[in-house]
């Protein structure tokens, strides 16, 4: 197993893991313009923010990247890095996390997408390397990079009834679409 998604119980939660597992993606989900601001700002929470250039915000291949610097993990699934990103301007931003793994020396990666319904969902992505602040960098940027972890935008029908999560997904947002132009 190269992560958990809790720490262990004998320890209980960090504050760097509350931080990077709820309080950071709960923020960036309810209010992403102000978490980001929040954290660009360089009097901002108290840890450490990565700098590069002067700046606070990090700029990789059209992504923009703030990254907390939290403290050393003494276990597994505890935080080394916390990190927003977003295409350069835009408003949505996305929230990964970088844990110390089960082999100590190695690092775990999981994108936390808050939704308001149902709380925080865990994706983890496939990663399990030395934890340097270069490496979590380059890692994020490949993830945003590829369309296939994008979240689904959601869509409203227009009966009112909330997103298209069924087996057709985006799928039936166009066939309502077309349905609804043939049906004038």
């Amino acid at each position: 197993m190269p992560y958990r998604t809790n720490p262990p119980v004998s320890i209980g939660p960090s504050p760097s893991f509350r931080f990077a597992n709820d309080t950071l993606p709960r923020q960036a989900g309810e209010s992403p313009i102000s978490a980001w601001h929040g954290l660009a700002d360089p009097s901002a929470w108290g840890w450490v923010i990565a700098t590069e250039g002067g700046t606070r915000v990090i700029v990789r291949d059209r992504f923009e990247l703030v990254v907390v610097c939290l403290p050393t993990p003494t276990a597994a699934g505890e935080p080394h890095f916390a990190v927003l990103a977003r295409r350069a301007g835009e408003l949505h931003v996305r929230c990964f996390v970088f844990e110390r793994g089960a082999n100590p020396d190695g690092m775990a990666m999981a994108e936390l997408r808050y939704q308001s319904a149902t709380g925080i969902q865990r994706l983890p992505r496939p990663l399990e390397s030395a934890p340097t602040l270069e490496r979590c960098i380059e890692r994020t940027v490949v993830v945003m990079r590829d369309p296939r972890t994008e979240a689904r935008p959601v869509t409203r029908r227009s009966s009112g009834d909330s997103s298209h999560d069924g087996p057709l997904g985006v799928l039936g947002t166009v066939l309502d679409v077309v349905l609804g132009f043939f049906s004038r």
